[in-house]
């Protein structure tokens, strides 16, 4: 019984922000391994002076800063292209 009122307590003191510092460490954590790779890559592509290849890792790479260090302010600009492409 004690276990149900535990379990209890707990579900109540659940709000809307619980996860929140959850997510953003594990969004930084996700969004730095992804800069390395990209960073990596990039490197290789100045190497093989192929640079419409690092052009589009660059743009890669802001994207990913973006959503992983700026969710909240991405997901408002996603939202703005997106009711100005297709409308209310």
């Amino acid at each position: 019984m004690t276990h149900l009122v535990t379990k209890a307590v707990f579900l109540a003191e659940l709000t809307a922000t619980t996860g929140l510092t959850f997510r953003n460490v594990a969004l930084s954590i996700i969004g730095t391994l992804a800069l390395v790779v990209l960073a990596a890559r990039s490197l290789a592509a100045y190497a093989n002076e192929s640079y419409g290849k690092l052009v589009t890792l660059m743009g890669a790479g802001a994207l990913v800063v973006g959503i992983c260090y700026f969710p909240d302010q991405m997901l408002g600009i996603l939202k703005g292209l997106f009711t100005a492409i297709f409308g209310s």
